[in-house]
């Protein structure tokens, strides 16, 4: 890729990967092997229309960064997990149009605002979106900028509203018709391609289980000293912290660092 670049019908490709936990940043270790910058997501414009061709161009979107509410306040974490529905995401309006790939790792629940709805997709995949305003390059010219969604969290209707079923190993990938709100298997639409494997994590059971095995090997001795006859906070002083916090439930209860689930699940 960095040699003889890719070719200027979708090139520079741009990805936008979005959550800052474990399985962002997975993503990212495998996105990394390629030749790559990380740029802010406002930058993904310039990158997408004058950027190196050699290259990919990434960004990481946050909720710091994506969120913003209505009446221009600024994003703080309280007040965005007490008042969601204030908010509303920047993304489908300034960095979708420039994404090739969505890389979707972020955690969502409503009333908060979607990352992409079923009006986005209409506005950003529909037949000649974006070609017309003479955003995409080459020859032949592609429809729009974003190709592929890769929606890891596979909730489907929920961040990204138009995963609309799982996709399976045999099966990874379908097309979001925007014009008919349905999903295919024919590529010939209009539309983009979305990827959401429900047991994803399954597809590496080798490297999975070489990678838990060589963290958990180091505390076996610590697994042995533990006993389920007694309360965990009663072993506390003969038990190691990595142990201690690895424990959710105890004897029928809530391990102390946990009980905070208890209280999620009142709310509900």
């Amino acid at each position: 890729m960095k040699r003889f670049n890719l070719p200027r019908v979708v090139a520079p490709l741009t990805f936008c990967f979005t959550g800052s936990g474990n399985v962002s940043q997975g993503a990212r270790s495998v996105f990394e092997h390629l030749p790559h910058e990380y740029i802010d997501p406002l930058d993904m414009q310039e990158a997408s229309i004058n950027g190196d061709p050699g290259i990919c161009y990434a960004t990481i979107l946050s909720r710091s960064n994506a969120m913003m509410r209505v009446d221009g306040k600024p994003y703080s974490p309280e007040d965005y997990a007490a008042n969601g529905e204030l908010y509303t995401n920047i993304f489908s309006e300034k960095v979708a149009p420039y994404t090739t790939c969505l890389i979707n790792g972020m955690y969502w629940e409503a009333p908060a605002p979607r990352i992409l709805d079923d009006a986005d997709a209409v506005r950003l995949f529909g037949k000649g979106s974006q070609a017309k305003n003479n955003i995409m390059r080459g020859i032949p010219q592609m429809p729009h900028k974003m190709l592929a969604i890769a929606d890891i969290t596979c909730d489907i209707g929920g961040s990204i509203e138009f995963s609309k079923e799982p996709t399976t190993v045999g099966n990874p990938f379908q097309l979001y018709d925007p014009k008919t709100r349905t999903v295919h298997n024919d590529f010939s639409r209009d539309g983009v391609c979305v990827m959401s494997i429900d047991n994803l994590p399954c597809q590496l059971p080798r490297e999975a289980t070489e990678y838990f095995g060589n963290c958990l090997i180091p505390h076996i001795n610590d697994f042995l000293s533990v006993t389920h006859t007694k309360p965990i906070v009663s072993q506390k002083n003969n038990t190691s912290p990595c142990i201690s916090r690895a424990i959710i439930t105890s004897r029928g209860d809530l391990a102390p660092d946990y009980k905070y689930i208890q209280t999620l699940r009142a709310e509900r």
